[in-house]
């Protein structure tokens, strides 16, 4: 595991996992996929602040049912991840902090990447990401127009992991795969890939290591 020591540098691990659709966890009700959308985590007293903000979040985002019906149509499942070691005492250093904060979001460009790679590659498969869609922002046209006015361009909306009501930690841990809830050693930036056909692990690594190169 490489120590983000440089910010702008260092390359976190890649990983590739795949998972059978039975392994997903789902939060039950369109009630409790917002509820933890608005749980507390370290610096964000009220929850996520892409909650209502954005089109592709919820509550805005379309209902539970819907989302998961759109997976259940897919054949294979794969966990795209990416992991770094978190500075000792980050918590209660603003400096440091503000470093972490940094490392989350560049982390989120790294996967969003990888997975837009992915998409471009495989015809017909469904990302799911970390973050929130950010495409008019990338495209230098302005911030979400949520909630004043409607997606600028919807056929092209980015939707995350907690749009589709899953839950992250439960998959995880139903896969195996070890991850920290409220991260003080390695945090983890999570992301999936849904696929018609089954898809050789190497074949979704290459294209992810590539893209991961571009940000060296």
């Amino acid at each position: 595991m490489r120590r983000l020591l440089d910010y702008h540098v260092s390359l976190p691990d890649l990983m590739i996992t795949p998972v059978d659709f039975e392994q997903i966890e789902f939060h039950p009700s369109d009630e409790a996929m917002r509820a933890s959308c608005t749980q507390p985590f370290a610096g964000y007293e009220a929850g996520c602040q892409n909650y209502g903000r954005t089109w592709s979040c919820p509550p805005k985002c379309p209902p539970l049912d819907e989302m998961k019906a759109r997976l259940k149509a897919c054949g294979a499942f794969y966990i795209i991840a990416l992991r770094a070691t978190l500075p000792a005492g980050f918590k209660t250093s603003k400096g440091k902090f503000k470093n972490v904060q940094a490392m989350y979001k560049r982390m989120d460009d790294m996967l969003d990447a990888c997975l837009e790679a992915l998409l471009e590659k495989i015809p017909g498969s469904i990302a799911l990401f970390a973050s929130p869609c950010r495409l008019c922002e990338r495209e230098g046209v302005g911030p979400c127009t949520c909630p004043d006015v409607p997606c600028r361009n919807p056929s092209k909306m980015h939707y995350s992991l907690s749009s589709h009501g899953v839950d992250t930690f439960a998959t995880m841990t139903n896969a195996g795969i070890p991850i920290e809830t409220n991260p003080e050693i390695r945090v983890s930036r999570i992301g999936m890939l849904c696929t018609v056909d089954a898809i050789d692990i190497d074949a979704l690594r290459t294209p992810c290591e590539k893209e991961l190169t571009n940000f060296h």
